[in-house]
């Protein structure tokens, strides 16, 4: 039998659709006479004629019944041959979709050609590249009990690799001079002889034209002393008058070796300087055994930046040329640093604009040398971080000894997170450092000492231009409300103007003992009376060890958030919350703790 196929506008027999069942005949078959209802509802043996009626019923039934059994039979083979078709189908229609994911496929690839990123300007291309540079690689400071070092991850994608993208891509990187004057130098040990390192670093530098280079120079810590292969020395010798930048996370035996660049950095202005090995350098007093001085020469160097050097000479194994220095910057995680060897470098350096100081201690030893008050006359931004326990003597050595006119920006902070009752003195020697320099501050941060309410008050009375206030864990009475009150107005009139009126940053962290209620009336009052309004609130409550007490500070410090929430509309952004223990020493430490980058590429 042919298989069903529909057909339209046609009278052919396909019209019919088979498998409808039969209902001619059916109602009549199954109407029963009078005489079979008789029959049906007695018990009498039917006479001949009955009994042919019956059979000719039986015989009709039968009948019916055959030719349904035949129809049935045709449209179970009918839709053997539908389900057949409709599996056919389902192939072809994946066939289909495979089909066309390949067409378009195909059209996306064509289309390509015509896309706009084939035709972006070479200059555009170059922005690209440039901002995929990861310079300088990202360091990590690793310490602990038998060693003390820096890790470094290298940069994931390499330059050449750009190239291969496409003609065009391969013509912009190669024509971008700038893209190559990033150098990265990832272990020394490997720059041997004519080695793939060596070919490869030679290939980069004819790339870079004559662009100023920005080097970073990296030795995996070794307990052997490994010096710098000759080979990278005399390439770095060969192009080392175009250096601007240099990272150094090496060895003091390759520091040593770098002394025969001595003469040829003439283009160098920034120098970051990490001693992977953590070698003891030479104490006070004893014979200097050798010099860095590679630097020694530089006439355009105007930013150092050392790590792990050890006790700072001034004459000793490290030799700068501290006249035309404009930042310095000097961390021991592991070393002290020598309070009158800083005094004689101030003394010197008399360009110097920014000067930071993070150390373990700040040694007082007394080295023989002639000096009054040191003057710093370009000093803009100062800033100390140090230990507790044996740092505060060296500050205050450091602050009588020094004056500063152009000042603007003064850290001053402890490392550990509870300050010492003994420090109390330390404040008054600020103040009286800033009033002594007759400096104009604008920027002033507190951490981890006492202040008292006298400080906080001469603060307010005697530092009128400044603009940013920190204060973490200065002590409860370093503010109260009568030094709230001073910062919204000084008269019930008016007449007075508040104090530090260029004030726009206020940052409070620890234990307070204002009131909620006159914190937000002072942050009101400056932000809708005062013509200078506050942009920037930070109240960082530490928790208490009762309980009580911290749900206490809380219901205030919600209450002081939906106070201060009023004016987050007309540009104020504050943050008030509790910090626990942990919390609050990570907020505290939040402090550069590895080498700052370059600028950006």
């Amino acid at each position: 039998m042919a298989a069903w196929t529909p057909c339209v506008g046609c009278s052919c027999p396909n019209h019919n659709v088979p498998g409808q069942i039969p209902l001619r005949g059916l109602e009549s078959l199954l109407t029963e006479s009078p005489l079979l209802k008789l029959l049906s509802q007695t018990n009498n043996v039917p006479l001949p004629g009955e009994v042919n009626v019956v059979r000719t019923v039986i015989a009709k039934a039968s009948q019916f019944i055959s030719q349904l059994r035949r129809e049935q039979s045709v449209i179970r083979q009918e839709q053997k041959v539908i389900r057949e078709q409709l599996a056919r189908l389902y192939e072809l229609l994946k066939l289909q979709d495979d089909v066309c994911q390949q067409v378009e496929t195909f059209i996306a690839e064509k289309r390509s050609i015509l896309s706009c990123v084939r035709r972006v300007p070479m200059e555009i291309l170059h922005e690209i590249f440039l901002a995929s540079v990861e310079f300088p690689p990202h360091q990590a400071w690793r310490p602990s009990e038998d060693l003390n070092n820096w890790v470094i991850q290298h940069p994931t994608t390499p330059l050449d690799s750009i190239g291969l993208v496409s003609k065009g891509w391969r013509a912009a990187v190669l024509s971008c001079d700038k893209i190559w004057s990033y150098i990265h130098i990832e272990d020394t040990n490997l720059y041997m002889e004519e080695s793939p390192s060596v070919r490869r670093l030679v290939r980069h530098i004819e790339r870079s034209t004559s662009y100023p280079l920005t080097v970073s120079i990296y030795q995996p810590f070794s307990f052997d002393i490994v010096s710098c292969p000759d080979r990278l020395l005399s390439l770095l010798a060969s192009f080392s008058n175009r250096i601007k930048d240099l990272y150094l996370f090496v060895s003091t035996d390759v520091l040593k070796n770098l002394n025969v660049l001595q003469s040829s950095l003439q283009s160098l202005h920034s120098c970051i300087m990490i001693f992977s090995d953590g070698t003891e350098p030479p104490i006070y007093g004893e014979e200097i055994q050798y010099k860095i001085e590679f630097c020694r020469d530089a006439p355009n160097l105007q930013k150092v930046d050392l790590w792990e050097v050890g006790p700072l000479p001034y004459s000793g194994h490290i030799v700068l040329p501290w006249n035309h220095i404009k930042e310095f910057k000097c961390t021991g995680l592991t070393f002290w640093v020598n309070t009158h060897e800083i005094l004689r470098i101030l003394q010197e350096a008399q360009d110097l604009e920014e000067c930071i100081l993070h150390c373990q201690v700040l040694d007082d030893t007394i080295i023989n040398f002639d000096y009054r008050v040191v003057a710093c006359p370009k000093l803009r931004s100062f800033r100390l971080i140090g230990d507790n326990r044996r740092w505060s003597t060296g500050v205050r050595t450091l602050l009588d000894n020094m004056e500063a006119p152009a000042l603007t920006h003064l850290d001053i902070a402890f490392e550990e997170l509870l300050a010492n009752r003994d420090n109390t003195h330390l404040m008054p020697l600020i103040l009286k450092f800033v009033e002594r320099s007759r400096c104009k501050l604008t920027y002033l941060r507190i951490a981890n000492m006492m202040v008292s309410r006298e400080d906080t008050s001469y603060i307010l009375q005697a530092f009128h231009p400044l603009e940013e206030l920190y204060l973490s864990n200065v002590g409860p009475d370093a503010l109260t409300n009568v030094h709230l009150h001073q910062l919204a107005f000084d008269s019930q009139d008016g007449v007075v103007p508040c104090a530090l009126p260029m004030l726009h940053t206020l940052h409070l962290e620890g234990e307070l003992s204002f009131s909620a209620t006159d914190f937000v009336e002072m942050a009101a009052w400056r932000r809708t009376h005062h013509y200078l309004p506050l942009r920037r609130l930070d109240l960082f409550v530490k928790e208490d060890e009762d309980a009580d007490i911290t749900l206490r500070h809380e219901k205030l410090l919600h209450s002081t958030r939906s106070a201060l929430s009023v004016y987050e509309r007309g540009g104020l952004s504050f943050n008030v919350a509790h910090v626990s223990s942990g919390q609050y020493e990570d907020t505290l430490m939040r402090m550069l703790r590895a080498p700052g980058g370059p600028e950006s590429p």
